[in-house]
């Protein structure tokens, strides 16, 4: 979609599979997939991609017979029940909510692994503590970030990852900014 934005938030991963897979036009039969083990998007994925545009499945837009075995459906549960909400308008939705982003923050998500709140401009300091790895992506406006006792200028489309058992502030001026974490011990919203 035009003038929009998808975020994809990777968690820590030991030895879990990952399987990239192509459907047919159909969009339900599998065409193409390869169960691997993800380590770096960087390194491990191109490969990947590369081999399957050179697979006879890529050329022809036909699978070959036993393209999935049960060994390898094993490796990963698919969700094949959970539901994506639409696309929205995040400046539309936070308009819509200002007063309680301007009054100490307003969740977004919490589904799962991931949390996300926005917080705005606010007569005093957003105090916030994780235990995780945490994510701030200012949006509009500026902020002085405290981390510990560190100071970061942040304006507006600047981001900045805090480690985990940190305590932060956030004092933001005519804009908001994104604080997302993603709890690797919450259970998956599967």
């Amino acid at each position: 979609m035009i003038n929009t934005l998808g975020l994809v938030v990777e968690r820590e991963r030991s030895d879990d599979w990952d399987c990239v897979r192509y459907f047919c036009e159909d969009g339900k039969s599998i065409l193409w997939n390869k169960y691997f083990h993800l380590h770096s998007l960087v390194k491990d994925f191109p490969p990947v991609i590369k081999e399957y545009f050179q697979t006879e499945e890529y050329k022809t837009g036909i699978p070959k017979p036993g393209v999935t075995s049960e060994e390898d459906e094993e490796k990963i549960k698919v969700d094949y029940h959970t539901t994506v909400d639409k696309p929205f308008a995040l400046k539309q939705w936070v308009a819509n909510n200002i007063g309680e982003i301007n009054n100490g923050g307003k969740t977004l998500f919490e589904k799962g692994e991931l949390k996300l709140t926005i917080y705005g401009s606010w007569n005093k300091d957003h105090m916030i503590e994780s235990q995780h790895e945490t994510w701030l992506w200012m949006q509009d406006g500026e902020s002085i970030c405290t981390i510990d006792k560190d100071q970061h200028n942040l304006k507006a489309d600047d981001s900045i990852i805090v480690p985990p058992n940190k305590k932060m502030s956030l004092n933001i001026t005519g804009g908001y900014c994104l604080v997302l974490y993603m709890d690797p011990l919450a259970t998956p919203q599967i």
